[in-house]
């Protein structure tokens, strides 16, 4: 295999950040350097060896090679070769079932980490030779540093995305979020609505109890919010004491009911109360801005010192 192809592979692996497409082209380029061979990548996925690509194996042939990967620790840290999976009582099934020859896994480890293994399987009757061992001694050293950078680039991006306080969306993820419903909302003709909220009295607990209570109350209310979300809504952090609801395929009225129920969990965390409102897609507008305009006029007509609001766009008794 020529040195100049194995860069170019090596260097495509590396090409980008996104932890989709790094395991997508670690078995791509794993295949071009290795024609004939299947291969499998699993990393770890909540401390266990989880597949998360192949190049064609079946849920059936997945889940067994998973099960045989978590028993063998090992594998973690060396590259560990199997000459026939017939003579192997955990492999056996799969090697007739697959016409598969020989195992070799291969760590991927990153500064003493173990991130996964990527493994290999030749076709019935093959076995590995140096040139083969030295290609994927090479991948699973590339594979493992284009894992850790994509790892370290998601948390970034998480870190970008969420509010530091309450662990939710920030205020530019959500709005995004929102860019992406208008859009969706718009190409298949469903509504949704949006819910802004204000925590009413909360300078006072801020001044009287200390910023330290007023933090606890903000990442309970956080909690109590994004509990209250379905799969598919999305909660947000949108200012001090201000947060925002997503609710896809959810009408004002439905809007308005999560909302009060929100209201009585939490106005029972503290000596506050929460004020909202809400408006809804396309009823109450088409763009973002007016949307948003919408349900903060109505959230502050609802507050407690001031009279009106329509109860389908904002809520206070």
């Amino acid at each position: 295999m020529a040195v100049r192809s194995i860069q170019c592979w090596l260097q495509d692996l590396s090409a980008d950040l996104r932890l989709e497409e790094v395991l997508d082209r670690t078995i791509e380029n794993a295949l071009q350097a290795c024609p004939g061979r299947e291969f499998a990548l699993l990393i770890m996925v909540e401390d266990e060896l989880t597949v998360v690509r192949t190049s064609g194996l079946g849920p059936g042939a997945r889940r067994r090679l998973e099960m045989w990967a978590r028993a063998q620790l090992k594998m973690l840290a060396d590259a560990h070769e199997i000459d026939d999976l017939t003579v192997d009582p955990e492999l056996a099934g799969l090697a007739t079932r697959l016409s598969r020859g020989a195992l070799r896994a291969v760590p991927l480890l990153f500064q003493g980490r173990s991130l996964g293994v990527l493994v290999a399987l030749t076709a019935a009757g093959e076995s590995f030779d140096d040139d083969d061992r030295e290609i994927l001694t090479a991948f699973g050293e590339q594979a493992a540093v284009a894992l850790a950078n994509a790892h370290l680039f998601q948390t970034l991006l998480e870190s970008a995305a969420q509010d530091p306080l309450t662990g939710i969306p920030n205020r530019r993820e959500f709005g995004r979020a929102l860019a992406r419903e208008l859009e969706r909302s718009s190409r298949y003709g469903e509504i949704f609505s949006l819910a802004i909220m204000d925590l009413d009295s909360f300078k006072e607990l801020n001044d009287t109890r200390g910023h330290q209570a007023g933090d606890t109350l903000l990442r309970q209310a956080g909690e109590v919010i994004q509990e209250a979300c379905r799969a598919s809504d999305m909660a947000g952090r949108i200012g001090g004491d201000e947060f925002a609801l997503l609710l896809p395929q959810t009408n004002q009225f439905e809007a308005a009911a999560l909302c009060e129920r929100l209201r009585a969990e939490i106005e029972a965390l503290a000596d506050v109360s929460l004020s909202w409102g809400v408006a809804e897609y396309p009823t109450h507008g088409v763009t973002a801005s007016t949307l948003t305009r919408t349900a903060d006029a109505a959230m502050y007509a609802s507050k407690p010192h001031l009279v009106g609001g329509e109860r389908a766009l904002a809520g206070r008794r």
